[in-house]
């Protein structure tokens, strides 16, 4: 993102300046128009990031209805375990575990596998886009 921002031609910053644009007006009517596939790109990379987290919400969360439900998830999975206590056998409880554990992955990858066909069009070019070009 740095390396788009600084690759941008200062020509187009004079030309509207030239033009009357204020500083801001420079930014919303001619930088972020320019910068939306890199925007987007980001916002896809801390939104997967934010909904992967789940170990810091983990430590420092007391309430378990503010606990995001990657938190709930890893309960589920990790109390899957107990089902040896209530009388199943060994068997039973890996495939009790296992099913778990695949469906907690499909939960957890569908909204993120939702928001992705909307950005996927900004996601190629922003993350090639302030490459170093050789």
């Amino acid at each position: 993102m740095k390396s788009f921002f600084e690759n941008l031609p200062t020509e187009l910053e004079e030309a509207a300046e030239i033009d009357g644009l204020s500083t801001y007006g420079i930014l919303f009517r001619i930088v972020l128009p320019l910068s939306k596939a890199v925007l987007a790109t980001m916002v896809l990379f801390y939104a997967v990031s934010f909904w992967n987290s789940w170990f810091s919400a983990f430590l420092y969360m007391d309430h378990s209805d503010l606990m995001p439900v990657t938190v709930y998830l890893r309960n589920l999975i990790y109390g899957s375990t107990d089902a040896q206590n209530i009388g199943f056998g060994q068997d039973e409880v890996a495939a009790i575990g296992a099913n778990i554990q695949a469906v907690t992955m499909v939960l957890i990858t569908v909204p993120i596998l939702a928001i992705y066909p909307f950005i996927q069009r900004y996601f190629v070019s922003g993350v090639t886009l302030g490459a170093v070009k050789g």
